[in-house]
């Protein structure tokens, strides 16, 4: 696992993401018809609806270039700006495709501090 960057609670958030094959190889994994999921849960055990946020795409989730793998997945400012304390997420990055193949492609932390400026 891996730790990304903090982000600030009920800022705007993107992170450029490229999947690589599961099989060790290195190779771009080809998304293009895949539904890429970005969760972040307060507890590994806790049910998606209770998550911080979940994004999916292609709704909050932009498919780059999908033969690459790349994607973008972005938060909204109202996807974090009610959290009351500092919370270290756990995150990971899953793509599930039509013929019921499912990859868990990235699993790490999140740091997500409070900000100091509340202005609207």
């Amino acid at each position: 696992m891996s730790q990304l960057k903090a982000m600030t609670r009920g800022d705007t958030q993107a992170w450029d993401v490229q999947v690589f094959k599961d099989d060790g190889s290195g190779l771009p994994e080809d998304i293009t018809n895949a539904t890429v999921y970005m969760t972040a849960k307060r507890n590994i055990d806790d049910l998606d609806a209770a998550a911080i946020f979940q994004l999916v795409s292609p709704t909050n989730i932009t498919i780059v270039d999908g033969p690459t793998g790349k994607c973008r997945p972005a938060t909204l400012a109202s996807h974090t700006n009610t959290l009351t304390t500092d919370v270290i997420a756990h995150v990971d990055i899953e793509c599930t495709w039509p013929d019921g193949r499912v990859y868990t492609a990235w699993r790490g932390t999140l740091p997500i501090v409070r900000d100091i400026t509340r202005a609207p």
